[in-house]
C-alpha cells in the first residue's frame, strides 16, 4: 500500500495545501449525490442528508481544515477510519492527525455521523450499531486533471468490476427538458413546465404547455403513441377513501395520461392550468443521438451537458467496497466516492 496516496490529500495539495500531508482519500461521486441529482440519485446521495434543524446546526459547526486529509492508514477503510471504530475513536483519530472532526446525530433516528471538511472536500462517516457503515467523500468544482488523478488513485485499490456511463442534456428554453442516456442503452426524457406561459413548445409530439388532457391525448396519438387518460394517475383514488384530503375536489378533477410506444412508457401530468409535465422511459438504439438532434432543432443547443462515469470496485486488503462517480461539467468535475464494509 506504500504507493497509495490518499486521493483527497493529493487533490487538496493541488489546491494549495501543505505538501507535508500527502495523501488519501479519494473524492467522490459514486460516493456522493445528484443532483440531477441525479440523479435517480445513488444510495449515498439519499444518505447525504435527512438532517433536521439540530443536525443543520451541528453541521454548520464543522470546522474546515486547511490541512489535507491524512493518508490511508494500514487496515483503514478510508484515511484513518477503520470499520471497527466507534464515533469517538474516529474523532480522536482525525484529531491526532491534525484534522477537526465534528460528530452529530440524526434528529429523527438518532443515528451517529462524523463530518470532516478539508480544502473543499467534504467527508461524512455514517454509523450503524456503533460502527461505521458508510463513508461518503465529495469533491466539488474539481479540475478535470485533478479528477483524473483522483480516479487513478482509487483505481490502485482494486479493478472496477462494473462501469456505467451516463450523459445528460438539459434545455431551459421552454420549460426544462432533460434527456438522460446510460451506457446500457436506456433513456429517460423529462419535460417540466417550470412556469412557462401557456402555448410554449414542450419539445415532444407537437405538445404545448397548458394543453387540456383531451388535446394532449389527440396530439400523442397523432405522433404514434398510445395515450390513455386515467383518473388521478390510476391506482386507488385517495378522494374515495375515508378522511379524504381537503383539496380533493381539485385533485380528483385532474387526470393524467398513461403513454406507451414500443418499449417506451411514461406519463403526462396536469394541474388546474393544463399540461405541466411529461416523463418517458425506454431504450435507445442510437444512445439518444436522434432524440438529441431533434430537440436541438426545436429548442437550440442544450443549456448544459453533463457526463458521468460510475464504477464499483472492491479493495480486498481493506475489506472495503468503493462506488466512485465522476461527473464532468463544463470546465470542472464533481467526484463522489462511497465506501462500505465488504466482508
Amino acid at each position: 500500500m506504500k504507493t497509495w496516496v490518499g486521493l483527497l490529500v493529493f487533490l487538496a495539495g493541488c489546491k494549495g495545501s501543505t505538501p507535508e500531508a500527502p495523501p488519501p482519500q479519494a473524492s467522490a461521486s459514486a460516493e456522493v449525490p445528484s443532483a440531477s441529482a441525479s440523479v435517480t440519485p445513488p444510495a449515498s446521495a439519499a444518505v447525504a442528508d435527512d438532517a433536521g434543524p439540530e443536525d443543520a446546526a451541528a453541521d454548520e459547526a464543522v470546522t474546515t481544515s486547511n490541512k489535507a486529509f491524512p493518508p490511508l492508514a494500514k487496515d483503514a477503510a478510508w484515511s484513518v477510519v477503520r470499520w471497527n471504530m466507534t464515533s469517538a475513536e474516529v474523532v480522536s483519530a482525525f484529531k491526532d492527525a491534525g484534522v477537526v472532526a465534528s460528530p452529530a446525530n440524526d434528529r429523527k433516528t438518532g443515528a451517529e455521523r462524523v463530518s470532516v471538511k478539508s480544502n473543499g472536500w467534504d467527508a461524512t462517516i455514517y454509523f450503524s450499531a456503533g460502527k461505521p457503515n458508510q463513508i461518503v467523500v465529495i469533491g466539488s468544482n474539481v479540475s478535470k486533471d485533478q479528477a483524473a488523478k483522483a480516479v487513478a488513485k482509487i483505481a490502485e485499490r482494486g479493478a472496477a468490476t462494473t462501469t456505467t456511463e451516463r450523459t445528460e442534456h438539459r434545455w431551459k428554453k421552454s420549460g426544462t427538458v432533460t434527456v438522460v442516456v446510460t451506457s446500457d442503452g436506456s433513456m429517460r426524457e423529462e419535460y417540466v413546465r417550470d412556469g412557462t406561459p401557456a402555448g410554449g413548445n414542450v419539445g415532444l409530439a407537437k405538445l404545448t404547455w397548458g394543453m387540456a388532457p383531451a388535446a394532449v391525448q389527440t396530439a400523442l396519438q397523432a405522433a404514434g403513441y398510445t395515450a390513455r387518460i386515467t383518473k388521478g394517475g390510476g391506482g386507488v383514488d385517495p378522494c374515495s377513501m375515508p378522511n379524504a384530503p381537503p383539496d380533493c375536489g381539485k385533485k380528483s378533477a385532474t387526470p393524467s395520461i398513461a403513454i406507451t410506444k414500443g418499449d417506451q412508457e411514461g406519463t403526462a401530468s396536469f394541474d388546474d392550468k393544463g399540461l405541466t409535465q411529461v416523463v418517458l422511459s425506454g431504450t435507445s438504439a442510437d444512445k439518444g443521438a436522434g432524440r438529441t438532434k431533434d430537440l436541438e432543432a426545436q429548442l437550440g443547443k442544450p443549456a448544459s451537458i453533463e457526463t458521468a462515469t460510475k464504477t464499483y470496485r472492491v479493495d480486498t486488503a481493506h475489506a472495503t467496497g468503493i462506488d466512485l462517480e465522476v461527473k464532468e461539467h463544463e470546465g470542472s468535475s464533481t467526484i463522489l466516492a462511497t465506501y462500505r464494509p465488504k466482508s
